[in-house]
């Protein structure tokens, strides 16, 4: 196969969720997504959390928007987003320490196929992953996959991490204001390499094998993200 593949830690959830939709868009370039209102609104958030620690004469929401797509809104964006950055600041970014790595940008090769990504920031053993949502989040079992590959990322530097930690900043609604939610519980490094073992060897055989990747990739109705995986989740603050 001459074509490179690249694997991304933030498209693990829909790997395991809806395998058809994961390949279609991730292997072959079928309806891509281009964005919409709340991912832009979220990448807004992330680059204010980055530009706080790293200089805010960099952080330019207008700029962001500038090649969003027609069906973004943008009003509602810039209506929303300094709400959001202003309970951030106040709730979370004040009350720690300039992390030791922000926007820390992970690359391995696994069996010719290329996996990476990018942990918004890490204090100490703890690595966190700024969320943005439109309801406020009491666990944090959607992103423990992507977070764990995350802290598997963080071995290889030799960097210890314990905790996962997702700071959840949610929208406002109409009878609440924006607010922050801190997610914690155990990073599981193994789990991590496990997941990137298991998308590059499935990719592998589907890419490699033509004929029995509507096995490894069809419609799936089961996800074993279902339980929950027991994972252990703390609420450590939430405002």
């Amino acid at each position: 196969m001459s074509e490179q593949i690249t694997l991304r830690a933030s498209s693990v959830r829909l790997f395991h969720e809806c395998a058809a939709d994961w390949y279609n868009t991730h292997i072959l370039g079928l309806d891509k997504f281009e964005g919409n209102t709340a991912t832009y609104l979220g990448t807004i958030i992330h680059a204010f959390a980055e530009c706080y620690f790293t200089g805010m004469e960099k952080f330019d929401p207008e700029a962001i928007l500038e090649d969003a797509p027609a069906h973004v809104d943008k009003e509602v964006i810039l209506e929303e987003y300094q709400g959001m950055c202003d309970i951030l600041e106040k709730t979370y970014l004040d009350a720690i320490d300039t992390p030791d790595q922000i926007e820390m940008y992970s690359k391995i090769e696994v069996d010719g196929i290329t996996f990476q990504g990018t942990c918004d920031s890490i204090n100490g053993s703890v690595l966190v992953d700024y969320k943005t949502s439109g309801k406020a989040k009491s666990k944090m079992d959607e992103y423990v996959q992507q977070l764990n590959i995350y802290a598997y990322f963080a071995s290889l530097k030799d960097i210890k991490i314990d905790t996962l930690r997702v700071v959840n900043i949610c929208r406002k609604s109409k009878t609440m204001p924006p607010r922050v939610a801190i997610l914690e519980c155990d990073a599981d490094v193994e789990m991590g390499e496990r997941l990137i073992n298991l998308m590059v060897k499935k990719t592998r055989l589907a890419v490699d094998n033509p004929e029995v990747r509507e096995l490894i990739f069809g419609e799936n109705n089961y996800s074993f993200l279902s339980d929950g995986f027991g994972i252990d989740t703390e609420v450590t603050k939430l405002e």
